[in-house]
C-alpha cells in the first residue's frame, strides 16, 4: 500500500535527525564509517571502495530513500546528504529557470571600481542567481556596497555568523541579518521543513563558503520568483566545518554555464601585498618559504599571535596546543564554539571569551552552562577558522596535513591580516601544494544532466 505524504515526509524527517545528532546504531561497517568520516570533512559522499552494508540503488531524483547507505552509480551517500543534496539541486534548477524582475538605477556612481567590479554590478543587478567569487583584498564587500546603492528594492544581507554581520554592518547602510534569523531557523525542523518564502526584492549572502548543505537548501527554498540572489565568497577555501562544498560546486557550474558568474581577481589591498602573495603562489601549487616546526611554538601566543594548525591529533595539532596553553595561562580564556544553537543565535565556528563563568560572544553575555559544546580557542584548526580575521598568525604545517592539499594552506595563510608565519615539518609544504582536495558530491553532475547549458557570455 502506498504510504501517504504526510507518512513519507514524518519517515524521512525521523532518518535526517537520527544522522544529525549521530544516531547511528553499532557495528559499523567500513563503508558507514567512511561516510560518517567524509561527512565530518565536507564530503557528501565518497566514491567506490568496499560495500560491506546493505544499500540502495538509485536513479538520481529520488527525495529520499529508506536503507542506511545509497548507491548512484559509483557514489555512495548517507540518507541525509543525499536529501539535502537534491533539494539544493532542485532549487537551483527552480531559480535559474525564472526571469528576473530588476530593480536597478541606471545613474548608480562605478567611480573607484576595477573593470571586473563594474561587470558584477550589471550582472548582479540583472541575474536571477550571480556567484560573486574573490580572494582576499579584492573588494567583494565594495562591490556589494554599489550593487545595494544602484537597487531599488528590499534589500537584505546576510552571513552565518553575527561576528561576520557586524563587520558587514559596519560597511553596509543597509539591512544585515544573520541567516538563521533571516529564515527564521531555531532548529532543526526548522532548517529541513521551513517553506517560507524571504519578503525581499533581493538577497546577499556573504562567506558562502562557510555555509553547509542543510542551510544551503533551506536557503534556496526561501527565495522567491521575485526575488534575486547574490552569493559571495572564495571559493578556493577550504569547505565549511560540516558537509558539503555546495558553493565552489555552484561557481564551478555556473561559470561552465556561461552566466551569473564574476570572479574578482585584482588585488585592492596593498597592506597586505606578502600575505596575498604567498597565497596566490599556494593556490597555483608552488613551495613558499618556511620555518623548521619545532617544540616550544606555544610560546608564540604570548608574543600575540594566534595558532592555526592544519589538524586536530598529534604532538603540533589543536588539542595539544590548547591543553598546553589551558594551563599556563590566566582566567580569561579564549573560546570556539563546536555546536549550534538555532535558538541562542549562536553558530558553529564562533569565538567568545569564558571568563568568571560567563562566556561573551561579541557583544553577547550567556552563563557557560547554558551555552553549546565549545572548545579553547588559543589554537584553531585552520577549518574552524574560516570567516575569521586576525592581525597576526601563526600556521603549524604538521604531518598530515597533505591530505587537506593546498586548500589548508591557502586558507589558513588568508586568516592573517598583518603578519603570516608558517612552521612546517620537512617535505609536508611541498606534499600540500602538490595536490588540491576538492569535496565529493553529485552537485554539477546532477545539475550538468538535466539543464541545458545557458546561452549568455561568460564573466
Amino acid at each position: 500500500m502506498q504510504k501517504s505524504s504526510a507518512t513519507l515526509r514524518g519517515n524521512a524527517m525521523s532518518k535526517i535527525e537520527d544522522d544529525e545528532i549521530g544516531k547511528i546504531i553499532g557495528g559499523r561497517s567500513h563503508l558507514l564509517t567512511r561516510l560518517i568520516r567524509a561527512a565530518r570533512e565536507g564530503h557528501l559522499c565518497v566514491e567506490g571502495g568496499e560495500v560491506d552494508c546493505e544499500v540502495e540503488e538509485l536513479n538520481g531524483d529520488e527525495e529520499w530513500f529508506d536503507k542506511r547507505v545509497g548507491k548512484w552509480g559509483n557514489l555512495f551517500y548517507l540518507q541525509r546528504n543525499w536529501v539535502l543534496e537534491n533539494r539544493v539541486v532542485k532549487e537551483i534548477k527552480r531559480l535559474l529557470g525564472v526571469a528576473p524582475l530588476t530593480l536597478i538605477d541606471k545613474k548608480c556612481n562605478l567611480e573607484g571600481m576595477n573593470e571586473k567590479q563594474r561587470l558584477a554590478v550589471e550582472v548582479g543587478s540583472r541575474e536571477v542567481v550571480t556567484c560573486l567569487t574573490g580572494g582576499p583584498g579584492t573588494g567583494k564587500t565594495f562591490t556589494i556596497e554599489k550593487i545595494v546603492e544602484q537597487f531599488r528594492g528590499k534589500v537584505c544581507v546576510c552571513a552565518l555568523t553575527g561576528k561576520l554581520c557586524a563587520i558587514l554592518r559596519e560597511k553596509l547602510d543597509v539591512e544585515v541579518k544573520t541567516i538563521h534569523q533571516m529564515l527564521g531557523v531555531r532548529g532543526t525542523r526548522d532548517l529541513l521543513f521551513g517553506e517560507s518564502l524571504l519578503g525581499y526584492d533581493m538577497v546577499i549572502v556573504d562567506e558562502c563558503s562557510m555555509i553547509e548543505v542543510g542551510m544551503w537548501a533551506r536557503l534556496l527554498k526561501g527565495i522567491g520568483e521575485r526575488t534575486q540572489l547574490i552569493l559571495v565568497g572564495d571559493q578556493d577555501q577550504l569547505p565549511p566545518v560540516e558537509a558539503g562544498r555546495v558553493f565552489g560546486e555552484l561557481c564551478r557550474f555556473m561559470k561552465r554555464s556561461g552566466r551569473g558568474y564574476v570572479h574578482l581577481d585584482q588585488c585592492m589591498r596593498s597592506d597586505r601585498k606578502d600575505i596575498l602573495e604567498m597565497a596566490k603562489r599556494v593556490k597555483e601549487g608552488e613551495e613558499i618559504k618556511y620555518a623548521p616546526l619545532k617544540e616550544g611554538v606555544e610560546g608564540w601566543w604570548n608574543r600575540g599571535y594566534q595558532l592555526l594548525s592544519c589538524v586536530r591529533g598529534g604532538e603540533y595539532g589543536v588539542e595539544r596546543m590548547n591543553h598546553l596553553l589551558e594551563q599556563s595561562e590566566g582566567n580569561a580564556q579564549p573560546i570556539i564554539m563546536t555546536q549550534t544553537s538555532y535558538r541562542m543565535g549562536i553558530s558553529n565556528g564562533e569565538m567568545g571569551i569564558l571568563q568568571d563563568g560567563q562566556v561573551s560572544i561579541g557583544n553577547r553575555q550567556f552563563k557557560e552552562e547554558l551555552v553549546p559544546e565549545y572548545e579553547k580557542g588559543y589554537c584553531l584548526s585552520v577549518h574552524k577558522s574560516q570567516g575569521s580575521e586576525f592581525k597576526r598568525v601563526v600556521l603549524l604545517v604538521p604531518k598530515g596535513s597533505e591530505r587537506f592539499g593546498r586548500e589548508v594552506l591557502y586558507t589558513g595563510i588568508t586568516r592573517a591580516k598583518d603578519e603570516i608565519v608558517v612552521l612546517s615539518e620537512e617535505g609536508v609544504i611541498e606534499k600540500c601544494v602538490k595536490h588540491s582536495s576538492p569535496s565529493m558530491s553529485g552537485l554539477r553532475k546532477k545539475l550538468q544532466s538535466h539543464t541545458p547549458l545557458l546561452l549568455d557570455h561568460s564573466y
